[in-house]
């Protein structure tokens, strides 16, 4: 990376890093007032915070074509078979890309299908790009469904109890859950997900972050330092 290209990117970071510590101040009345529901459900996410994790960041979205209807027409039955029409498209696209992306996997990586159309599935649920969700369980696990790292990180996406727990609206109890797929996938890419916002969209950042740490991230960006690792570039690499 050149001087003149580090210096734009440690400016936008620097500029990211602000924005999150103002949004944190602002969001510090609505967290006081979500304590009581905090006691009620530890260890899980705000219900707003939630809410917006839930919301696809990457997917498939269907969309209504509006027109002025005709003297005299039914008002809802011209747009109900629009939608309807454009629905069936966007469905038969969004099983064709999904088929073909999992195809690719398959052969890429010698994985078994029912594991590939799961890392796709989560993925495409919990507002991933499933190519960069393939990319990570790649670089973190080798598709390994029950590795544990030297620090109690489990199974594909390689997270630990304690985020799982933190992240997921139904915690798994106990670190054994983590070793089931769809469960590990969920926490792992929801993770990955939240860092993503956290990040103003910074992809990069995110996974860097996902590999160091949120806090270790920014502090080394406040010494203004790069935190890039050279993990982000495994995960972009290995991406379908």
């Amino acid at each position: 990376m050149t001087r003149s290209s580090w210096r734009e990117r440690r400016s936008r970071l620097t500029r990211s890093l602000a924005r999150l510590r103002k949004n944190r101040r602002g969001r510090t009345q609505d967290n006081d007032r979500a304590v009581g529901a905090d006691r009620r459900a530890p260890g899980r996410l705000h219900g707003r915070r939630r809410a917006r994790l839930k919301a696809p960041l990457i997917g498939l979205a269907v969309a209504g074509v509006g027109f002025p209807l005709a003297a005299g027409a039914p008002l809802a039955e011209a747009p109900r078979k629009t939608v309807r029409l454009e629905t069936s498209a966007s469905a038969k696209r969004a099983l064709e890309t999904r088929r073909r992306l999992v195809d690719r996997a398959v052969e890429r990586f010698g994985i078994p299908r029912d594991m590939a159309e799961d890392i796709h599935d989560v993925a495409v649920a919990e507002g991933v790009d499933p190519s960069i969700g393939f990319g990570l369980v790649r670089t973190e696990s080798s598709f390994r469904e029950r590795v544990v790292s030297y620090a109690g990180a489990r199974g594909l996406t390689q997270v630990l109890p304690t985020t799982a727990r933190w992240v997921l609206d139904a915690p798994p109890q106990g670190g054994d859950a983590l070793f089931e797929r769809r469960t590990n996938l969920r926490a792992g890419f929801r993770y990955l997900r939240y860092l993503t916002e956290r990040y103003d969209g910074d992809v990069r950042l995110a996974l860097i972050a996902y590999n160091r740490g949120p806090a270790t991230v920014e502090r080394v960006m406040v010494q203004g330092a790069d935190p890039d690792n050279g993990y982000a570039d495994r995960v972009l690499g290995h991406s379908m």
